[in-house]
Protein backbone atom coordinates (compact mmCIF):
# COMPACT_ATOMS: atom_id res chain seq x y z
CA UNK A 1 0.00 0.00 0.00
CA UNK A 2 1.47 3.55 -1.05
CA UNK A 3 1.61 6.02 1.58
CA UNK A 4 1.40 9.03 -0.39
CA UNK A 5 -0.80 10.38 -2.84
CA UNK A 6 0.44 12.07 -6.17
CA UNK A 7 -0.45 15.38 -4.68
CA UNK A 8 1.93 14.65 -1.54
CA UNK A 9 4.52 13.27 -3.82
CA UNK A 10 4.64 16.54 -6.37
CA UNK A 11 4.92 18.54 -2.29
CA UNK A 12 7.59 16.57 -1.64
CA UNK A 13 9.53 16.77 -4.68
CA UNK A 14 8.79 20.73 -4.52
CA UNK A 15 9.88 20.85 -1.31
CA UNK A 16 13.23 19.15 -1.66
CA UNK A 17 14.09 20.96 -4.78
CA UNK A 18 13.30 24.44 -3.47
CA UNK A 19 15.19 23.76 0.11
CA UNK A 20 17.92 23.06 -2.42
CA UNK A 21 18.28 19.36 -0.49
CA UNK A 22 21.78 17.36 -0.67
CA UNK A 23 21.94 14.92 -2.81
CA UNK A 24 18.17 15.89 -4.58
CA UNK A 25 19.70 15.30 -8.03
CA UNK A 26 18.43 11.49 -7.16
CA UNK A 27 15.10 12.08 -8.12
CA UNK A 28 15.39 13.39 -11.55
CA UNK A 29 15.44 9.85 -12.94
CA UNK A 30 12.32 8.75 -10.94
CA UNK A 31 8.65 9.95 -12.00
CA UNK A 32 6.09 10.85 -9.97
CA UNK A 33 4.45 7.34 -9.58
CA UNK A 34 7.84 5.69 -9.45
CA UNK A 35 8.43 7.36 -6.07
CA UNK A 36 5.20 7.02 -4.62
CA UNK A 37 5.93 3.35 -4.91
CA UNK A 38 9.55 3.80 -3.59
CA UNK A 39 8.61 6.23 -0.47
CA UNK A 40 6.69 5.08 2.22
CA UNK A 41 7.01 7.23 5.52
CA UNK A 42 9.49 7.90 7.89
CA UNK A 43 10.96 4.05 8.93
CA UNK A 44 12.32 1.41 7.45
CA UNK A 45 10.21 -0.72 5.06
CA UNK A 46 9.85 -3.83 7.46
CA UNK A 47 8.08 -1.62 10.16
CA UNK A 48 4.80 -1.87 9.69
CA UNK A 49 2.81 0.72 7.73
CA UNK A 50 0.94 2.04 11.08
CA UNK A 51 3.99 2.85 13.31
CA UNK A 52 5.43 4.41 10.37
CA UNK A 53 2.11 6.63 9.95
CA UNK A 54 2.73 7.33 13.76
CA UNK A 55 5.81 8.49 12.97
CA UNK A 56 5.81 10.74 10.37
CA UNK A 57 2.62 12.21 11.58
CA UNK A 58 5.12 13.49 14.65
CA UNK A 59 7.44 14.60 12.88
CA UNK A 60 6.18 16.18 9.25
CA UNK A 61 8.69 18.46 8.79
CA UNK A 62 11.32 15.14 8.14
CA UNK A 63 8.77 13.63 6.13
CA UNK A 64 10.93 15.07 2.83
CA UNK A 65 14.38 14.52 4.28
CA UNK A 66 13.06 10.24 4.56
CA UNK A 67 11.66 10.56 1.19
CA UNK A 68 14.58 11.73 -0.43
CA UNK A 69 16.25 8.92 2.05
CA UNK A 70 14.36 6.38 0.95
CA UNK A 71 14.93 6.77 -2.73
CA UNK A 72 19.20 6.61 -1.74
CA UNK A 73 17.63 3.14 0.14
CA UNK A 74 16.12 2.58 -3.02
CA UNK A 75 18.75 2.71 -5.16
CA UNK A 76 21.62 1.28 -2.65
CA UNK A 77 25.19 0.80 -3.35
CA UNK A 78 28.58 0.95 -1.57
CA UNK A 79 29.05 1.49 2.19
CA UNK A 80 30.27 4.81 1.52
CA UNK A 81 27.39 5.51 -0.04
CA UNK A 82 25.09 4.38 2.29
CA UNK A 83 27.05 6.56 4.86
CA UNK A 84 26.55 9.88 2.73
CA UNK A 85 22.67 9.19 2.38
CA UNK A 86 22.42 8.57 6.20
CA UNK A 87 24.63 12.23 6.57
CA UNK A 88 22.15 14.25 3.80
CA UNK A 89 19.41 12.51 6.28
CA UNK A 90 20.59 14.67 8.79
CA UNK A 91 21.66 17.68 6.97
CA UNK A 92 18.32 18.12 4.85
CA UNK A 93 16.69 17.19 8.48
CA UNK A 94 18.57 20.63 9.67
CA UNK A 95 17.78 22.53 6.42
CA UNK A 96 13.80 21.52 6.39
CA UNK A 97 13.70 22.47 10.42
CA UNK A 98 14.91 26.11 9.63
CA UNK A 99 12.51 26.48 6.98
CA UNK A 100 9.85 25.54 8.74
CA UNK A 101 10.57 26.99 12.52
CA UNK A 102 12.06 30.45 12.98
CA UNK A 103 15.61 30.57 15.28
CA UNK A 104 13.51 31.07 18.65
CA UNK A 105 11.00 28.10 18.10
CA UNK A 106 12.16 25.02 20.05
CA UNK A 107 10.65 23.06 17.24
CA UNK A 108 13.31 23.96 15.23
CA UNK A 109 16.08 22.48 17.42
CA UNK A 110 13.53 19.18 18.15
CA UNK A 111 13.26 18.46 14.45
CA UNK A 112 17.14 18.68 14.22
CA UNK A 113 17.87 16.39 17.19
CA UNK A 114 15.62 14.24 15.36
CA UNK A 115 17.06 14.23 12.08
CA UNK A 116 20.49 13.48 13.92
CA UNK A 117 19.15 10.50 15.72
CA UNK A 118 17.28 9.25 12.78
CA UNK A 119 20.83 9.03 11.24
CA UNK A 120 22.28 7.94 13.39
CA UNK A 121 19.77 5.14 14.11
CA UNK A 122 20.21 4.47 10.50
CA UNK A 123 24.01 4.07 10.78
CA UNK A 124 24.22 1.76 13.05
CA UNK A 125 20.97 -0.20 12.05
CA UNK A 126 20.29 0.44 8.46
CA UNK A 127 23.13 -1.76 6.61
CA UNK A 128 21.25 -5.03 6.75
CA UNK A 129 18.61 -3.09 4.49
CA UNK A 130 20.85 -1.14 1.89
CA UNK A 131 20.59 -2.97 -0.74
CA UNK A 132 23.49 -3.59 -3.58
CA UNK A 133 23.77 -0.90 -6.35
CA UNK A 134 20.81 -1.29 -8.93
Amino acid sequence: MCHYTLEEIRNIRRTINELGFEGREILEKYSDEHLREICNGIGPDWMPELARDVISVMNPALEPVAALHDVAFYEGGSREQFLEANRCFAANGTLAAKAEYRWYDPRRYRVIWQARKFAVICDRFGWTAWPPQR
